[in-house]
């Protein structure tokens, strides 16, 4: 267990993936402490064929996007096949922040835009094939 007042971190990398066959987004998570997460993906709408996924519950809705949710406590990956060839996806994460936890977000690489809308933080991004990863750390509220 990791001691009281140090971050638990749960690491992402997303990446898109183009070759002669398909096309597909692809996100890593590795949640090493078993922190419950809740993360959703926007993206543009009818853009997925299918969808596979490993390590946790996956819900996707089609509206005015495209919105997969992730629900996991392990480590986790997330394959959306995508309708035809992109070279930027539009990215929108959500992350909800653990009850009883305050949440952060680093992020490597590329232009970005985080906002902060109650206990969530709102992660924005052109994905490409040079992909972006993240931590999210997490800190017990005092």
């Amino acid at each position: 267990p990791t001691p009281a007042g140090e971050p638990i971190l749960v690491a992402y990398s997303a990446y898109l993936s183009n070759n002669s066959n398909e096309s597909y987004l692809g996100l890593d998570m590795a949640n090493p402490e078993a922190m419950a997460n809740d993360i959703e993906i926007a993206l543009p709408p009818d853009i997925d064929q299918s969808i596979s996924a490993r390590g946790g519950v996956v819900t996707i809705s089609h509206g005015n996007n495209t919105t997969v949710r992730l629900n996991s406590s392990s480590d986790a990956s997330v394959k959306i096949y995508l309708l035809g060839n992109w070279t930027a996806i539009p990215v929108g994460l959500s992350f909800a922040a653990a009850e009883g936890y305050d949440t952060s977000l680093q992020v490597h690489g590329q232009d970005y835009d985080i906002t902060r809308k109650n206990e969530t933080l709102i992660l924005m991004f052109n994905l490409t094939g040079e992909g972006v990863s993240f931590e999210q750390s997490y800190t017990k509220k005092p």
